[in-house]
């Protein structure tokens, strides 16, 4: 597809790469369907699956996106319109769901829910700069096991 044909669906480079990081996102959760289906798979076991996921070396590439336009936006949110509510509420209310089926309230799951998903991107900016897989991946389940 040629720039201007982009650029006739996208009024601008930033409205495309929101629909790009959107689209992923969306692409990302849906791997994930079968999990949200799943009443018997305890938080720390759905933490686990998604960091399989997203920690894998070929989501590094959308994640030095997803970053680089986290930071951006923090600058200039209306460069960006749109984004945060995307890559936070999204992902809040998908992670939010396995504490939820264990008992815990809907206000608790989500601050529960942030949690997992602040340490989620600290380990993604880690393994973006530093590649180091096995470090990192180490790291995440020790996080996991000391909550589970």
């Amino acid at each position: 597809m040629s720039a201007g044909a982009l650029l006739y669906h996208f009024r601008s480079k930033e409205e495309l790469t929101i629909e790009i990081l959107k689209h992923a996102g969306d692409r990302q959760r849906e791997l994930f369907d079968e999990l949200r289906e799943r009443d018997d798979l305890p938080a720390g076991e759905v933490c686990r699956t998604v960091w399989r996921v997203i920690g894998a070396p070929k989501s590094r590439a959308l994640f030095r996106l997803f970053f680089e336009v986290y930071g951006l936006a923090l600058i200039d949110p209306h460069r960006f319109p749109g984004f945060f509510p995307g890559a936070i509420e999204n992902w809040l209310g998908f992670l939010a769901k396995p504490f939820e089926r264990g008992g815990m309230s809907v206000d608790e799951a989500r601050v529960r829910a942030t949690i997992v998903l602040a340490n989620f991107r600290g380990y993604l900016l880690d393994i973006c700069a530093t590649n180091d897989d096995e470090r990192v991946g180490r790291a995440v389940e020790l996080w996991i096991a000391s909550w589970t």
